[in-house]
C-alpha cells in the first residue's frame, strides 16, 4: 500500500509557510500546526459575535429584579443600559432566553427582547413572590 504524500503543499499561502518556518515545525507536525492555526483564527473571528450576545439592544425590556415591590417592564433605552457593569446572555430562572445586568449592588436588571417576554417573566417571579 502506498504512503500518501505528506509533503507540504506548495500552493499554501506564503504567510502559512513563513509562519510554519518561523516556529520551527518539524515536517511530521506541519498539517497538525496548520490545523491548530485555522482552529485559532475559526476562533478569533467568531469570538464578536459571542461578545455581541454580552450587551442587549437599546430598545429591549427589562424590570429589576432585586426590587420585587416595584418592578416593572419598562423600555430600556441607550441611557438605562451603559450604566451595567456586568451583562451575561442566559437562560434565565423563568426559561426565557435573556440577558442578566448587572449595575450596582441594588439593582440587576433581567433584560428580553420583547416586551411579552419581560412581561411573562415579570408576572412568573410575583406568582412566586412569598
Amino acid at each position: 500500500m502506498q504512503q500518501p504524500n505528506r509533503s507540504f503543499n506548495p500552493d499554501a499561502p506564503q504567510t502559512a509557510r513563513r509562519l510554519i518556518q518561523a516556529l520551527g515545525v518539524s515536517p511530521q507536525m506541519k498539517y497538525l500546526t496548520i490545523c491548530i492555526l485555522t482552529l485559532i483564527a475559526l476562533l478569533l473571528v467568531t469570538v464578536p459575535a459571542v461578545a455581541e450576545d454580552n450587551a442587549p439592544a437599546s430598545g429591549s425590556f427589562g424590570f429589576n429584579w432585586l426590587a420585587p415591590e416595584s418592578a416593572s417592564c419598562k423600555k430600556l433605552s441607550v441611557k438605562d443600559l451603559p450604566n451595567t457593569t456586568i451583562c451575561r446572555f442566559e437562560i434565565d430562572v423563568f426559561n426565557l432566553p435573556g440577558h442578566v445586568c448587572k449595575v450596582n449592588e441594588h439593582v440587576e436588571l433581567m433584560v428580553y427582547k420583547t416586551a411579552t417576554q419581560c412581561k411573562k417573566a415579570l408576572g412568573v417571579m410575583e406568582a412566586n413572590a412569598p
